[in-house]
């Protein structure tokens, strides 16, 4: 088993790696991890799909916009 990481909030922090894993473990419990990872990851491989089929850089940017909107949803509900 790992060591659970454990985050002095007293002293400044001494780069963006710590300050990000700060903000993280302030956030946990308002952010589920998990949806986040899904999300990004349904996103890059629907992506991925549509440079493969050569679609139109008019339906990528649809897509992007489409894709921020539903994540959005998708984070506001809190089940």
């Amino acid at each position: 088993m790992s060591k659970p990481i454990v985050i002095e909030y007293n002293k400044p922090p001494t780069s963006n790696i710590e300050s990000l894993r700060r903000k993280i473990a302030r956030n946990y419990n308002r952010f589920n991890i998990r949806k986040f990872a899904a999300s990004i990851a349904i996103y890059f491989i629907n992506y991925f799909y549509l440079l493969l089929s050569g679609s139109p850089i008019s339906a990528e940017r649809a897509f992007i916009m489409s894709t921020i909107c539903s994540t959005r949803n998708y984070f506001r509900q809190r089940n």
